[in-house]
Formats: C-alpha cells, sequence, structure tokens
C-alpha cells in the first residue's frame, strides 16, 4: 500500500522511489525524473473515502491524476479550499507541479484552475481513508456537505514574508480601552533583517522607489494603525506580524494596514484567564445553545468560544443553579444570539456585565486558544482549569500568575533535579529548609580577597532575607573616598549548563507580589548561603571605586575602579527606615547602648557585630548620605531623567489579606542605596563592553515616542506650560521649573511626570553594539549600563557576573583595592567555567529576561490591584482628584499620592445634568471636538435642577469617590464623581475614618512597604 504523504521521501534507494520502478506503476516517478516533470500541470482530483469526505494526510490532501499516466501528487488543504470556494461545483483541479520536498513521497502541487468534471479510472474499491491503496476504475463521489464560507484570508508564510521587502513587520499593540484598534510600530531595516534571519534575500528593487512627500514621510515615522478586528486577522496582541499598507483613509496623518501573517507568535504564556457567559447578547444561556463566551480578563485579547460539549462542569452547575439566568426559549431574540458571536463594531466602553447580577462573584476560568481557522469568525478555547471565584485571594493569585506565564510552583518551590545541584552545599536539599550549615572552605578563602576585617553593612526592606548588595567606604588621605559595592556571589552555587541553572534561566526574575514573592532561585541559596547576611562569612564580587566629597568619580588612574571576587562579613543588617534614622541623628546622640538600641526598635540583627560601633556605622551612613546627594544632583545636572509616581502600600493581617492601605513614601536611604548600585551597574557595564563590544550583556533604552513627546509638549503648552523636549536633560530642567508651580495644591511637576511616561520607552536587555549610540540609556544619559547588583533576583546579572570574571581574566584590574587591605592586580584566580556566551546566546537570554521581567511587572501591578479593590470593597474612600484630560464622552483623572489615572465617563456621574462644554457653554459632541482646544473644555455639571452648574476644567480638581467593581471580572475599582461637601462625601469619609480605628493591627506597618521596596530595587 501507498505509505502517508507525509511519511517516506528521500531520493535513490529501495522503497524511496530512486530505484523501485514498481512505484511509477503506482503514480509515483522515480526522483530521477524529477526534473521532467518540474513546472507541468496536470488534472487532478483529490483522494476521498466511500462516504465522499476527503482524506487527509496530516496538513495534506493527496491529489489522483485523472490520467493514469500521470503522477500522484500532494497539496495543502488551503489550496483546495480556495479552489473549491471559487467554484463550488467543481470537483477536477488543473494543478501544476512545484516542489518535491525531501520529506514527501510524492512531488508537491500548487494551485492551478478548476475544470469540469471528469471521471477518473480506479481498480477496485473506492479509498478508505490514510494509508488506503490507490485504485483508479471508479469516478469518485464528490462531498455534498456544504462549504464553510472563508472569512479571513489565509496567512502568509515565513519564506513569502521573506520576500516581500513592502511588508511592514512589528510587534501588534492592541489598544486596552478599544480593542478594535491595534498598533505596529516599524522595524528599522537592520531589526527586521535581525528578526526575519541572517538569511533574508536582499534582492535589488527593479527601480529606484519615488521620494516621498512630506506627508507621507510623516505617516511613515507614525505607528501603523490596523482598524478593525476583521484587518487584524486572527493574530493576537504581542504578535510579531507583517503588515500589507492600505490607502490611508482621507484626511488621516497615520498609515492603515491589514495583516497578512504571522512572524512570530506571542511570548510569554500559552495560558489565557477569564470567565464564562452565555451566547446571548446580554451573557444569558438557552437550552439551545451549541456554544459559551469565554471573556479573558485582559481585554486585549478576543473573546473566544467553548463548543457545549467542552462546558466545564462549574458552568454548567452555575446555569443549573439559576446563578445566570436562561432566557425563556418564546422570547429568544435570533438578532442577540447572532450579536452575541459576531464581530459588531466596538465601543471604547468596557462591557456590561449583561446576565450576571450587580457585585455577583464569578469563576475564574483557564483556557487555552485553539487554531483558528480562516472560516470562524471567532477563536475556539479549551477549558483547562476552574481556578476559582473573582474576590478571593488565593484564586485571584493563581489567575494572575497564570497570566504571567508562570509555568513553576505558585510558592516559588523548586523540583528534586534542580534541588539535585545543591547537594555539595546543602545536606538535605530536598527538605524546604533554607538553612545550610556549609563553611567557605579554607582553600576558597585562599584564592579570594579577604575582606571580613572590613566595616560592611546591608540596608534592605525589612523583611527581606534575600541580601544581595553590600557597602563599604574609607576616607583617603587625600580626603576622597574609596566606596567598596559588595555583591552576592551566585555564580559559585550556580555552575553553568546545570538543571538549576536552566530552571533560573527560564524564571529570569523574582516575582514580587503584595503578600508574598516567587524566588528565582531557591531559599536555601537566596536566602542563606547567597544572602550576605551578618555575623557570617560569605562569598562575594566586590566593586570597589573612588569617589571625591562633591559625588564624582576620581580621575586619578592609580584609583580607577577595581573588581574581584572576595570573602566578606557584614557587621550589621539595616533596613531603610532604621538606616535613615541614623543619618538624621545628631552624631552626638547616638550610643553604643542596648537602650539607645531600643529607642531606635533595633532587632538583633541590626546591632552591629562584637568589634564594631554603631557610632562608627552612622558615621558611614552619613558619608555615603552625603556623597550620594551629590552624586544624585551631579547626575541629573548632566542628563539624567527620572519620572517618580505615587505608589500604595497595605496593611496584612495575620492570614495576609488586607486591612487597609497608605501612600508609600520613599525615603533618603532608598536614594542612596539607588546611587551606588547605579555606580556599580555603569562601571561594569563599561568593563565588559570594553572588553566584549559585541557580547556584552547591557541594559540600553531607545528615546521616546518624538510624536507621543511633541503631543504632550503641546498640550502643556496649551495649558500655559513650558516643557523642553529635545533631551532627557533638557526634561529634567522643564520639570524642575514645574516644581513650584501648583493646580489644586499638587505640583505640576507631578502632573508632567505622569503625562511623559506615555512616551517614554522601556528599557531593555540585549547585546551590545559596536555602534555605541545604540548601547545609550536615554533616561539614565549612560552610554553603557547593565545589572550587576542583584544576581539573586535577576538572571541578567548571573550572565554578568560570568562575563565580568572573564573580562578581569582578560584585562586585569590597573588599580589597588581599599585602605587596609593588600593591593590586588585583579581576579585572585581564573574562572571556574569556560563559559564564553556569542552574540546569539546573549540575544535570546536577553529576549527572555526582557519577557519575564515585562510579565513580573504585570503580576505585580495585578496583585496590587486585587488588594486596592477588596481594601475598597471593605471601606469606599473619598479623594482630591485631577483632571488631566478631557473629551466629549470621558475625561481622565489622576490621584498624585497613589499613582492612580483613570478614565471617567461623563454619563456616569449621578447628577441632574453633565456635559462637556465649550468656552462659549455650547455642547461639545463629535462634530465639533477637534476644533476646541483642550484648555477651552469644560466638564459643566448641574447636580439638582434648578441649580447653577458647575464649571472644571483641565488641571481642575474634581471629589473622588473610589469604588470596587467585582463584576464582570476582573475586580477593579471604579471612580465616581461626587459634590465636594456632598452628604456622600461626609458619609464616605466618615466611614473611612471608622474603618481604620476599628482595623486589627497589622502585622507590621513596615512589612507592607516590603514589597515594593524590593520590586524598586529590581528597576535600578
Amino acid at each position: 500500500p501507498a505509505a502517508s504523504a507525509r511519511g517516506g521521501g528521500g531520493g535513490g534507494g529501495k522503497g524511496r522511489g530512486g530505484e523501485n520502478k514498481n512505484r511509477w506503476k503506482l503514480g509515483v516517478p522515480p526522483r530521477s525524473e524529477w526534473e521532467k516533470l518540474k513546472g507541468k500541470t496536470f488534472e487532478y482530483t483529490v483522494e476521498k473515502t466511500k462516504e465522499g469526505k476527503m482524506v487527509a494526510y496530516g496538513q495534506l490532501y493527496r491529489l489522483l491524476p485523472c490520467n493514469a499516466n500521470d503522477p500522484v501528487a500532494v497539496c495543502r488543504h488551503t489550496v483546495i479550499k480556495n479552489l473549491q470556494q471559487k467554484t463550488p461545483q467543481s470537483s477536477t483541479f488543473s494543478m501544476k507541479l512545484c516542489s518535491w520536498p525531501s520529506w514527501a513521497r510524492y512531488p508537491m502541487a500548487k494551485e492551478g484552475k478548476a475544470v469540469h468534471s471528469r471521471g477518473v479510472e480506479r481498480e477496485g474499491k473506492e479509498s478508505q481513508g490514510k494509508g488506503a491503496k490507490l485504485k483508479r476504475d471508479k469516478t469518485p463521489q464528490g462531498s455534498t456537505k456544504p462549504r464553510r464560507k472563508k472569512i479571513f484570508p489565509e496567512h502568509l508564510t515565513l519564506a513569502e514574508i521573506k520576500s516581500d521587502p513592502t511588508l511592514v513587520i512589528g510587534e501588534l499593540r492592541v489598544n486596552r480601552k478599544n480593542p478594535r484598534r491595534a498598533y505596529v510600530t516599524r522595524l528599522v531595516p537592520g531589526e527586521r533583517a535581525e528578526l526575519l534571519g541572517r538569511e533574508e534575500p536582499a534582492e535589488p528593487t527593479p527601480s529606484e522607489p519615488k521620494e516621498m512627500s512630506g506627508e507621507e514621510k510623516k505617516r511613515a515615522e507614525k505607528d501603523v494603525l490596523i482598524d478593525g478586528f476583521d484587518s487584524r486577522n486572527r493574530t493576537f496582541h504581542g504578535d510579531i506580524v507583517a503588515l500589507r499598507l492600505a490607502k490611508p483613509s482621507k484626511g488621516s496623518d497615520r498609515d492603515n494596514g491589514k495583516v497578512v501573517g504571522v512572524v512570530k507568535a506571542r511570548g510569554g504564556t500559552d495560558v489565557v484567564i477569564g470567565t464564562l457567559r452565555g451566547a446571548q447578547a446580554d451573557g444569558t444561556v438557552r437550552e439551545t445553545d451549541k456554544v459559551a463566551r469565554f471573556v479573558p480578563l485582559d481585554k486585549r485579547l478576543p473573546i473566544a468560544l467553548v463548543a457545549r460539549s467542552r462546558w466545564p462542569r462549574e458552568f454548567k452547575m452555575d446555569i443549573a443553579q439559576g446563578n445566570i439566568t436562561p432566557l425563556p426559549k418564546k422570547t429568544a431574540d435570533k438578532k442577540q444570539t447572532k450579536e452575541a458571536v459576531s464581530d459588531s463594531k466596538g465601543s471604547d466602553r468596557p462591557p456590561q456585565s449583561g446576565g450576571i447580577p450587580e457585585d455577583a462573584p464569578s469563576m475564574i476560568y483557564a483556557a487555552k486558544y485553539n487554531k483558528w481557522e480562516s472560516h470562524s469568525k471567532m477563536p475556539f478555547v479549551e477549558i483547562t482549569e476552574a481556578i476559582g471565584m473573582t474576590g478571593d485571594i488565593k484564586a485571584e493569585t493563581v489567575a494572575l500568575l497564570k497570566a504571567a506565564g508562570v509555568d513553576y510552583d505558585f510558592d516559588g518551590k523548586f523540583q528534586e533535579h534542580h534541588l539535585k545541584c545543591l547537594k555539595p552545599f546543602v545536606s538535605d536539599p530536598y527538605s524546604g529548609n533554607a538553612e545550610a550549615s556549609w563553611t567557605i572552605p579554607e582553600g576558597e578563602i585562599k584564592r579570594r580577597l579577604d575582606l571580613r576585617s572590613k566595616r560592611i553593612c546591608t540596608i534592605d526592606p525589612t523583611t527581606a532575607r534575600d541580601l544581595d548588595d553590600a557597602l563599604s567606604i574609607d576616607k583617603l588621605s587625600n580626603g576622597h573616598y574609596r566606596i567598596g559595592v559588595h555583591i552576592a556571589d551566585v555564580t559559585h552555587f550556580l555552575a553553568p549548563g546545570t538543571a538549576l541553572d536552566v530552571e533560573a534561566k527560564n524564571r529570569a526574575t523574582t516575582i514580587y507580589l503584595v503578600q508574598k514573592s516567587l524566588p528565582m532561585l531557591p531559599r536555601a541559596l537566596s536566602e542563606n548561603l547567597c544572602s550576605l547576611a551578618p555575623k557570617v562569612d560569605r562569598l562575594a564580587f566586590s566593586c570597589f571605586f573612588t569617589m571625591t566629597p562633591d559625588g564624582k568619580l576620581s580621575e586619578d588612574p592609580q584609583q580607577k575602579p577595581w573588581f574581584g571576587k572576595t570573602v566578606i562579613r557584614t557587621c550589621c543588617q539595616l533596613d531603610y527606615q532604621t538606616a535613615q534614622k541614623l543619618v538624621d541623628c545628631k552624631p552626638e546622640d547616638i550610643k553604643n547602648t542596648k537602650e539607645f538600641y531600643d529607642s531606635l526598635e533595633m532587632p538583633e540583627r541590626m546591632i552591629p557585630i562584637p568589634g564594631v560601633k554603631l557610632t562608627d556605622v552612622a558615621r558611614d551612613l552619613r558619608a555615603f548620605d552625603k556623597i550620594a546627594k551629590k552624586r544624585r544632583a551631579h547626575r541629573f545636572d548632566t542628563g539624567s531623567l527620572s519620572l517618580d509616581r505615587g505608589k500604595v502600600g497595605f496593611r496584612l493581617d495575620e492570614n495576609q489579606l488586607p486591612i487597609g492601605m497608605f501612600e508609600y513614601l520613599r525615603q533618603d536611604s532608598n536614594k542612596m542605596i539607588e546611587e551606588f548600585m547605579l555606580l556599580a551597574n555603569l562601571l561594569v557595564a563599561e568593563k565588559i563592553v570594553r572588553v566584549y563590544p559585541e557580547t556584552a550583556l547591557i541594559r540600553y533604552q531607545r528615546p521616546p515616542d518624538w510624536e507621543e513627546l511633541q503631543d504632550m509638549q503641546a498640550f502643556m503648552k496649551g495649558m500655559g506650560y513650558n516643557v523642553k523636549i529635545e533631551s532627557a536633560k533638557e526634561i529634567h530642567d522643564s520639570l524642575l521649573n514645574l516644581e513650584s508651580r501648583k493646580v489644586c495644591g499638587v505640583s505640576v511637576r507631578s502632573v508632567a511626570e505622569l503625562l511623559l511616561t506615555r512616551p517614554m520607552l522601556l528599557a531593555q536587555y540585549g547585546p551590545a553594539d559596536r555602534d555605541i549610540k545604540l548601547n545609550r540609556h536615554y533616561a539614565l544619559n549612560f552610554q553603557s549600563y547593565t545589572h550587576f547588583t542583584s544576581p539573586i533576583r535577576r538572571y541578567v546579572d548571573v550572565i554578568v557576573h560570568r562575563m565580568l570574571a572573564h573580562a578581569i581574566a582578560e584585562e586585569p584590574n590597573p588599580s589597588f583595592t581599599t585602605v587596609g587591605v593588600d593591593s590586588n592586580s585583579g581576579l585572585t584566580f581564573a574562572p571556574d567555567d569556560e563559559t564564553i556566551y556569542d552574540r546569539t546566546t546573549v540575544a535570546l537570554i536577553a529576549e527572555n529576561c526582557n519577557l519575564r521581567k515585562k510579565l513580573s511587572k504585570q503580576a505585580q501591578d495585578d496583585s496590587g490591584r486585587v488588594y486596592m479593590a477588596l481594601c475598597i470593597k471593605a471601606c469606599p474612600i473619598v479623594r482630591q482628584a485631577i483632571v488631566i484630560d478631557m473629551g466629549y464622552k470621558s475625561f481622565k483623572v489622576m490621584l498624585p499620592k497613589m499613582g492612580i489615572d483613570a478614565q471617567v465617563y461623563v454619563d456616569d456621574i449621578k447628577a441632574f445634568k453633565a456635559l462637556v462644554v465649550n468656552a462659549k457653554g455650547e455642547k461639545v459632541d463629535e462634530s465639533n471636538e477637534a476644533n476646541t482646544p483642550k484648555n477651552e473644555r469644560f466638564l459643566s455639571i448641574t447636580w439638582k435642577e434648578g441649580k447653577s452648574p458647575e464649571r472644571v476644567g483641565i488641571f481642575g480638581g474634581l471629589c473622588v469617590k473610589l469604588t470596587a467593581k467585582m463584576s464582570p471580572p476582573p475586580i477593579d475599582i471604579c471612580y465616581h464623581v461626587v459634590k465636594q461637601g456632598s452628604e456622600e462625601e461626609k458619609a464616605t469619609v466618615e466611614a473611612e475614618s471608622k474603618s481604620q480605628q476599628n482595623a486589627p493591627a497589622p502585622l507590621k506597618r513596615s512589612e507592607s512597604s516590603s514589597m515594593i521596596e524590593m520590586a524598586d530595587e529590581l528597576q535600578q
């Protein structure tokens, strides 16, 4: 019997079509005759079963020749479906032989044209399916099954995309608030070539491209708009897609495009989180419904369908218990059903709950998208898990971790084959106990620089146990300071290529949620062997540099930075609050007594070890603080930019449930540590880029989106404020000038910083480039930068440590270490491993770290949103908000101290009348919005009939009540405008005050800040 279409295939040899001439009798020519057949056209019919169903071999159909002397061929499903759509009555096709891949037993044919049906001679019975013998004495029966109409065009293959230089390549970004609209940023030629592969043909164009007009150039600088779901062609947010540009809309200043193919599917996770609703427009279920709707919590992903046979038990129980009320069959509206599963025109309003009672909890499901066929208007999903109910902390946490692509234990545990790698250091690595009794062998100490006599301390969040950085300082005879930044030597315990190293590379980062963290490394390493805890010897990778009292790096060639492997013993473990208290204390008030320790609430770990005085530690801290402030001022004077926004911390009870929240404030001690970590990262980057100019792993940031930056500048100018945008320094200087100007009691700088976050691009990891301009970090204004200071929590730092060790071996340090330590020319021993990373490997590691960092930030933000919603559900709050933008349907407000900006709809204001008007009092609507300057738009609210309206413009203040939205999922915050001084405002404020008075004591106030502080450290 003939083998399957994808079986066998190669050249000469028995059974492979080379020498076996009997195969030609079965319609298979020898490959030696392929050149004679290539490009020729024959008439075929598709092989079918006895019932008339076409036989599929994977993604192929087998074509039987109408003439018994012609060769058998195969072609893709899509080719036949396209022909049948054009001529549904025909069952015979004229097909051209185009290729014969080595994996295929038969030649491949491509689309020709449909011809009138004719008989096909066969021998014996019809084909019975896959692997059936080839017979030729009967005419195959045509299929009577109705053809499914194709809705979307088929995607181009990767080869077709590569061969078409006119296509635009880029990442698809769906608008979260209006999912009908998506955008693609054009890749520059170098990025396009790197993405498509080095083998991309560079065929010369037949003629010189015509010179673009000014308007065309302007459009080419902007993102391409993909308007509507049809134009998106079954692609998802995050996909790398190929676009064909369409004719721009009349009056549009932006190119339009349609997706024609997918270069790379979105990374991170195949899991999508959402809820199930009925197929009807109002979310209800009928007995005759064949599908239900799966609504993702991430509005950028498409709504999908679930076949009735695949409905999970929990959804069926909800229907049976009346949680989703079915509509009577008689009142069923066919139009509703059609609209429920159609691609109807979208809206920028959030979807309504329909069929779900207000505030009713919903079951959260995990699902996976099936292949989205071209004949299906919506994709189908398979439900993989019922996670739990909305509003439940455990269920919400599982859901947000799955959505962030976390494919390992949600408590951060490691598997046995990972922990096995710890056996040389931990007696029982499988116990789950972070304690380890390993001590540094004497031989290892001799190979390193011994700094155990130096006064070194750590400053971290209160509850931190993964202490990966420490500081030391010595005053030199010339008045300069020799500062040491000591980082945990994780690479000593994490050998390249081991199972644990591979797992750490996959995790890429520690994930910090409100109530817990998921570590990148096992706790026996992160909280013990690698953690720079006091009173124990620890391995470190140290960086020494010399600074002047005014915060500048010394230019003395004899005092250049020094890098090397060391042994240290920290003298105390301070937290940010205690360090700040010691800096603020007068030197004469600090005592080395238990009474003073108790007055600062210092636990045992913060009290210096014997032989070290607290007064000496405090003196070091004051020196650190003075130098860091000078360094920070110098950094901003020379072009650095920082955009700060408020943060919210949470008070938790012993069950990790929220009992309150507060506005988190950074202290000078946080900024002090940040400055020295930034400087160490900068110096390490300069070292590895100098030694490895094309493979060093760096962190770069491209300049902001110029179009959006100009829009922000124009907006601020219209409001009467000048913001210069030519460089990061100009932006920083402009922000300084806005510091003293106030709107509604808030600095205009805070508003401007929020508006500036939109055009800013995220910093990325990647291999260094010989074109040093591409290595620059825009916001820091550093020529090169990397991450070296958190190897316990970031895998990038692990790679950088390995690179630095090799760089020191190749280029020894021409400098000394510090006071009281023998001079050392570099690393005291050669690197233990021979790992030298090439550019491709570095690029792949960087790509994964970029993705995991983004998803980690998403999980962190989602965790904060859940906890805030649950806090506000228990007790709504009222805050003063500032209007920062306004359209005719909605407006944006910001709550500066909470770091929140939100959209509020005019129709949602509970007043007698609310609308947006211009300076003349005329209503602003779709017809005149574009011609109404933003500084002439006002929100007009008439609270009661017969009363005068209140008018609030942009940068004006509003009283906003925050409530929790529990349904439809995801749970979130709702913002309601209330009248200043109204009974509603007074009642809400009073209830909030009582709630805070009656709330149980938190576990520790400072502990609720720790996750914010630890997450912030990873951004440095």
